[in-house]
């Protein structure tokens, strides 16, 4: 089974994003942020089912396929990352992050080769443990 996370309990968490931004890899790198988009969706973490599910205008399911690698960023702050699969059989990887600072909301990327984008929660806000 992989371990989802640092400091979360139960089988299924649910937790409500308060934004999320994306960017795209151009000819000359990765290009700039977008400007943080306002939502609500719901980003659910299953460790029963090795799933991460997004509900969103779209909604988004990757299956945690393997995990790569768990440690500190540059900032201090705790990571995992593993590699998923989405919902139309493309490989990327999924990060979470988990601020040192609390004040700092948890992020959770989603990078493919040409395309990323990450959703902001706070793992204390509108929290559900669902057993």
């Amino acid at each position: 089974m992989l371990l989802i996370s640092f400091s979360l309990f139960g089988q299924l968490q649910i937790f409500q994003s308060t934004s999320y931004a994306y960017k795209f890899r151009t000819t000359k790198g990765w290009g700039e942020w977008s400007e943080k988009i306002p939502t609500k969706a719901n980003i659910h973490i299953d460790r029963n089912k090795d799933e991460i599910r997004i509900d969103s205008a779209k909604p988004q399911r990757y299956s945690l396929v393997s995990f790569l690698d768990s440690g500190y960023n540059k900032d201090n702050n705790k990571y995992v990352r593993w590699q998923a699969m989405d919902q139309d059989r493309k490989l990327c990887t999924v990060m979470l992050i988990s601020p040192t600072n609390k004040e700092h909301s948890t992020q959770i990327y989603f990078i493919y080769n040409e395309f990323k984008m990450y959703y902001n929660f706070f793992e204390n806000a509108n929290y559900f443990d669902d057993k």
